[in-house]
Protein backbone atom coordinates (compact mmCIF):
# COMPACT_ATOMS: atom_id res chain seq x y z
CA UNK A 1 0.00 0.00 0.00
CA UNK A 2 1.16 3.17 -0.88
CA UNK A 3 1.37 6.11 2.33
CA UNK A 4 1.06 9.66 1.47
CA UNK A 5 4.38 11.97 1.67
CA UNK A 6 3.21 15.00 3.97
CA UNK A 7 5.56 17.90 3.47
CA UNK A 8 7.21 18.68 7.10
CA UNK A 9 4.86 21.31 8.78
CA UNK A 10 5.98 24.11 11.14
CA UNK A 11 5.95 22.16 14.08
CA UNK A 12 8.54 19.59 13.20
CA UNK A 13 11.34 22.32 11.65
CA UNK A 14 13.88 23.09 14.28
CA UNK A 15 13.68 26.68 15.20
CA UNK A 16 16.24 29.14 16.91
CA UNK A 17 15.32 31.86 19.14
CA UNK A 18 16.95 35.59 18.37
CA UNK A 19 19.47 35.04 20.92
CA UNK A 20 20.93 31.84 19.87
CA UNK A 21 20.96 33.39 16.16
CA UNK A 22 22.84 36.24 17.98
CA UNK A 23 25.93 33.83 19.64
CA UNK A 24 26.27 31.90 16.64
CA UNK A 25 26.49 35.17 15.01
CA UNK A 26 28.88 36.59 17.92
CA UNK A 27 31.07 32.99 17.61
CA UNK A 28 31.64 33.46 13.73
CA UNK A 29 32.70 37.21 14.26
CA UNK A 30 35.10 35.89 16.90
CA UNK A 31 36.38 33.14 15.00
CA UNK A 32 36.77 35.45 11.91
CA UNK A 33 38.43 37.48 14.13
CA UNK A 34 41.06 35.37 15.49
CA UNK A 35 41.60 34.08 11.95
CA UNK A 36 42.31 37.27 10.45
CA UNK A 37 44.68 38.33 14.09
CA UNK A 38 46.66 35.08 13.38
CA UNK A 39 46.75 36.38 9.01
CA UNK A 40 48.03 39.99 10.72
CA UNK A 41 50.73 37.99 13.51
CA UNK A 42 52.22 35.87 10.22
CA UNK A 43 52.44 39.24 8.23
CA UNK A 44 54.06 40.98 10.95
CA UNK A 45 56.94 38.59 11.08
CA UNK A 46 57.65 39.42 7.92
CA UNK A 47 57.86 42.60 7.81
CA UNK A 48 60.63 42.02 10.67
CA UNK A 49 61.81 39.48 8.54
CA UNK A 50 62.63 42.77 5.43
CA UNK A 51 63.50 44.65 7.81
CA UNK A 52 66.04 42.70 9.21
CA UNK A 53 67.02 42.01 5.52
CA UNK A 54 67.37 45.69 4.52
CA UNK A 55 69.85 46.55 7.38
CA UNK A 56 72.19 43.55 6.22
CA UNK A 57 71.70 44.64 2.31
CA UNK A 58 72.44 48.19 3.33
CA UNK A 59 75.79 46.78 5.35
CA UNK A 60 77.00 44.83 3.08
CA UNK A 61 76.30 47.86 0.03
CA UNK A 62 78.43 49.94 2.24
CA UNK A 63 81.14 47.84 3.06
CA UNK A 64 81.45 47.16 -0.57
CA UNK A 65 81.47 50.77 -2.41
CA UNK A 66 84.09 51.70 0.64
CA UNK A 67 86.13 49.07 -0.33
CA UNK A 68 86.40 50.14 -3.70
CA UNK A 69 86.35 53.64 -2.95
CA UNK A 70 89.48 53.44 -0.40
CA UNK A 71 91.76 51.67 -2.47
CA UNK A 72 92.65 54.28 -4.65
CA UNK A 73 92.04 58.14 -3.81
CA UNK A 74 90.48 59.05 -7.03
CA UNK A 75 87.70 57.32 -6.34
CA UNK A 76 86.45 58.58 -3.31
CA UNK A 77 83.89 60.55 -4.97
CA UNK A 78 82.20 56.80 -5.53
CA UNK A 79 81.17 57.25 -1.78
CA UNK A 80 78.51 59.76 -2.70
CA UNK A 81 76.53 56.88 -4.25
CA UNK A 82 75.81 55.77 -0.17
CA UNK A 83 73.25 58.47 0.56
CA UNK A 84 71.20 57.27 -2.64
CA UNK A 85 71.51 53.54 -1.35
CA UNK A 86 70.81 54.73 2.31
CA UNK A 87 67.49 56.61 1.11
CA UNK A 88 66.41 54.11 -1.04
CA UNK A 89 66.78 51.53 1.79
CA UNK A 90 65.57 53.60 4.31
CA UNK A 91 62.42 53.88 2.53
CA UNK A 92 61.87 49.79 2.38
CA UNK A 93 62.41 49.65 6.51
CA UNK A 94 60.34 52.31 7.08
CA UNK A 95 57.66 51.08 5.22
CA UNK A 96 57.71 47.98 6.87
CA UNK A 97 57.76 49.53 10.27
CA UNK A 98 54.53 51.99 9.07
CA UNK A 99 52.95 48.42 8.02
CA UNK A 100 53.54 46.66 11.92
CA UNK A 101 52.19 50.09 13.05
CA UNK A 102 49.19 49.94 11.10
CA UNK A 103 48.46 46.15 11.93
CA UNK A 104 48.47 47.06 15.94
CA UNK A 105 46.33 49.77 15.34
CA UNK A 106 43.62 47.55 13.25
CA UNK A 107 43.98 44.71 15.78
CA UNK A 108 43.03 47.82 18.57
CA UNK A 109 40.66 49.14 16.94
CA UNK A 110 38.46 46.52 14.42
CA UNK A 111 39.35 42.96 15.39
CA UNK A 112 40.02 43.57 19.46
CA UNK A 113 36.39 44.25 19.80
CA UNK A 114 35.17 41.12 17.85
CA UNK A 115 36.54 38.71 20.44
CA UNK A 116 34.89 38.18 23.82
CA UNK A 117 37.62 40.17 26.02
CA UNK A 118 39.20 41.21 23.61
CA UNK A 119 42.83 41.17 21.93
CA UNK A 120 45.36 42.29 24.91
CA UNK A 121 48.65 41.28 23.02
CA UNK A 122 48.72 45.13 21.41
CA UNK A 123 47.40 46.86 25.00
CA UNK A 124 49.91 44.99 26.50
CA UNK A 125 52.66 46.07 24.50
CA UNK A 126 51.88 49.88 24.32
CA UNK A 127 51.10 50.38 28.08
CA UNK A 128 55.07 48.84 28.23
CA UNK A 129 57.20 51.27 26.73
CA UNK A 130 60.44 51.89 27.25
CA UNK A 131 61.48 53.75 30.13
CA UNK A 132 64.12 55.68 28.07
CA UNK A 133 62.40 56.79 25.40
CA UNK A 134 65.06 58.34 23.70
CA UNK A 135 67.48 54.59 23.67
CA UNK A 136 64.08 53.32 22.56
CA UNK A 137 64.38 55.83 19.65
CA UNK A 138 68.19 55.60 19.03
CA UNK A 139 67.25 51.77 18.87
CA UNK A 140 65.87 51.54 15.80
CA UNK A 141 67.82 50.56 12.67
CA UNK A 142 67.27 53.43 10.22
CA UNK A 143 69.61 55.59 12.27
CA UNK A 144 72.26 53.47 10.98
CA UNK A 145 71.05 54.51 6.93
CA UNK A 146 71.32 57.88 8.03
CA UNK A 147 74.67 57.74 10.08
CA UNK A 148 76.19 55.69 7.35
CA UNK A 149 75.27 58.32 4.69
CA UNK A 150 76.75 61.43 7.01
CA UNK A 151 79.93 59.46 7.22
CA UNK A 152 80.29 59.12 3.57
CA UNK A 153 79.72 62.46 2.82
CA UNK A 154 82.10 64.18 5.73
CA UNK A 155 84.72 61.82 3.82
CA UNK A 156 84.10 63.52 0.65
CA UNK A 157 84.81 66.93 1.53
CA UNK A 158 88.84 67.09 1.93
CA UNK A 159 88.48 65.20 -1.33
CA UNK A 160 86.70 67.81 -2.77
CA UNK A 161 88.44 70.47 -1.42
CA UNK A 162 92.00 69.93 -2.32
CA UNK A 163 91.99 67.21 -5.20
CA UNK A 164 93.68 69.18 -7.60
CA UNK A 165 93.02 66.50 -11.09
CA UNK A 166 89.21 67.83 -10.94
CA UNK A 167 88.27 70.19 -13.49
CA UNK A 168 85.88 72.90 -13.23
CA UNK A 169 83.06 70.55 -14.34
CA UNK A 170 83.98 67.40 -12.64
CA UNK A 171 84.13 69.68 -9.51
CA UNK A 172 80.57 71.50 -9.78
CA UNK A 173 79.01 68.34 -10.96
CA UNK A 174 80.70 66.43 -7.56
CA UNK A 175 79.35 69.43 -5.33
CA UNK A 176 76.17 68.96 -6.81
CA UNK A 177 76.11 65.26 -5.90
CA UNK A 178 77.13 66.30 -3.04
CA UNK A 179 74.21 68.46 -1.95
CA UNK A 180 71.94 66.06 -3.37
CA UNK A 181 73.43 63.05 -1.06
CA UNK A 182 72.75 65.80 1.57
CA UNK A 183 69.48 66.39 0.96
CA UNK A 184 68.10 62.58 0.85
CA UNK A 185 70.02 62.05 4.38
CA UNK A 186 68.09 64.88 5.82
CA UNK A 187 64.95 63.78 4.39
CA UNK A 188 65.50 60.41 5.85
CA UNK A 189 66.13 61.33 9.15
CA UNK A 190 62.93 63.25 9.40
CA UNK A 191 60.83 60.37 7.62
CA UNK A 192 62.21 58.15 10.72
CA UNK A 193 61.55 60.96 13.20
CA UNK A 194 57.94 60.74 11.81
CA UNK A 195 57.32 57.02 11.41
CA UNK A 196 58.43 56.18 14.91
CA UNK A 197 57.86 59.78 16.91
CA UNK A 198 54.88 61.51 14.85
CA UNK A 199 54.81 65.26 13.79
CA UNK A 200 55.95 66.81 16.48
CA UNK A 201 57.17 70.36 17.11
CA UNK A 202 61.11 70.68 18.00
CA UNK A 203 60.34 71.80 21.69
CA UNK A 204 57.63 68.89 21.76
CA UNK A 205 60.19 66.61 20.50
CA UNK A 206 62.73 66.85 23.09
CA UNK A 207 60.41 66.82 25.88
CA UNK A 208 59.31 63.42 24.71
CA UNK A 209 62.69 62.02 24.37
CA UNK A 210 63.39 63.45 27.88
CA UNK A 211 60.20 61.90 29.87
CA UNK A 212 60.17 59.27 27.73
CA UNK A 213 56.34 59.10 27.26
CA UNK A 214 54.52 56.79 24.92
CA UNK A 215 54.83 57.39 21.57
CA UNK A 216 52.43 60.02 20.18
CA UNK A 217 49.08 59.09 17.77
CA UNK A 218 49.55 60.05 13.84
Amino acid sequence: MSEDVRPPTRSHMTSRSPEQIGNMTDHLAAQGALAEFTALRSEALQAFSTQWNTVALQLTATSVVFSFALTNRSRTGFLLIIPVVCYVLNGRYLRAERLVQLMGNYIMADLSPRVNGGLRWEYWLRDRPSPKQILRWSAHGPLIFSAISIFALVWVVPYMLSARSLSTFNRVLLELIWITGLALTLLSTYMIKVVFIGNLPLRELVRFLQKGESRPSK
